[in-house]
């Protein structure tokens, strides 16, 4: 952690914590928050090394130039992650509006299917009545006959009485 190796080499140098901060031309807070930190600011590092009168990569295990190469390289990265974000975006942008429109066709296929469902069972409902009512004359009707064939059957038997 560069921190903790910049608090060991500052604890050897002849200034207190409050002398450093000011040449470094931070709070003394800032210095200490610093020491606790795994990654450095290099306008912190190279101030830090030139006040300590040490080499750069004694400290990071390489060069200024090396890091500054390293920024280079990790801002062109940014920007290129950046650049890819936007585009996510916008194509997320896109894909939300395609399911909104899915969404809404769903919806309105639900609302016809509901509909045609509804419109399916009045009409159940209508050829049950009109099956209720067939069934009720098919009953009337087979009551009259079996009332008019026991009708018929007592007049057979009175004929049959009285020809005897």
């Amino acid at each position: 952690m560069i921190g903790k190796k910049l608090k060991k080499i500052a604890d050897n140098l002849p200034l207190t914590s409050r002398e450093l901060a000011k040449e470094m031309n931070v709070s003394t807070a800032t210095l200490y928050s610093i020491y606790k930190k795994e990654h450095v600011d290099t306008k912190y590092l190279e101030r830090f090394c030139e006040i300590a009168g040490i080499d750069f990569s004694q400290i990071t295990g390489f060069s200024i130039e090396e890091k500054k190469q390293t920024e280079i390289v990790l801002e062109k990265q940014n920007e290129e992650l950046k650049k890819e974000n936007e585009e996510l975006k916008k194509q997320n942008s896109f894909l939300s509006k395609e399911v909104q429109g899915i969404k809404k066709e769903l919806s309105d296929m639900k609302d016809r299917f509901i509909s045609f469902q509804e419109m399916a069972f009045q009409e159940i409902a209508l050829y049950k009545k009109k099956l209720d009512v067939e069934v009720g004359k098919h009953k009337a009707s087979s009551n009259k006959k079996a009332t008019l064939s026991e009708e018929q059957r007592m007049m057979y038997k009175l004929n049959f009485s009285t020809e005897r």
